[in-house]
């Protein structure tokens, strides 16, 4: 990752580097040696000793699919942050990813609006 963009933080550490679409089949790699888990893993902790800003997993949708499990097994497999009914967190990925936590400047993302005790909203509502 270094030789390919890494580089970039070394050389301005005013550089927010965030990973995009990383990792895959984690939960349900059946390669003996969980390949693709060992590698989102590395990833992860390469991210990890490079300070990056952020990351972004592949991928929340359970129906993200992946033609081979292990490398030499074809056929349809998914996995995604997401259990297949879209609301249940697929445990074993969320685990995997509280990795991202260490992340120096961890924010929450504000989805929604956050209402705010007194806040100029709630009292115009109660004036309503």
């Amino acid at each position: 990752m270094d030789v390919m963009f890494g580089y970039l933080i070394e050389a301005d550490p005013n550089i927010a580097m965030v990973m995009g679409e990383f990792a895959g089949l984690y939960g349900k790699d059946a390669h003996p040696k969980l390949t693709t888990k060992r590698a989102t893993d590395f990833t992860i902790e390469a991210m990890l000793k490079g300070k990056y800003a952020g990351a972004y997993m592949w991928s929340l949708n359970p129906e993200s699919a992946y033609q081979f499990n292990p490398a030499d097994t074809y056929g349809h497999y998914t996995e995604g942050l997401l259990d297949d009914d879209w609301l249940t967190p697929n445990k074993v990925f969320v685990e995997g990813m509280a990795a991202l936590d260490e992340m120096e400047n961890l924010q929450m993302f504000p989805c929604f609006p956050q209402e705010v005790e007194g806040s100029e909203s709630e009292e115009e509502e109660e004036e309503e």
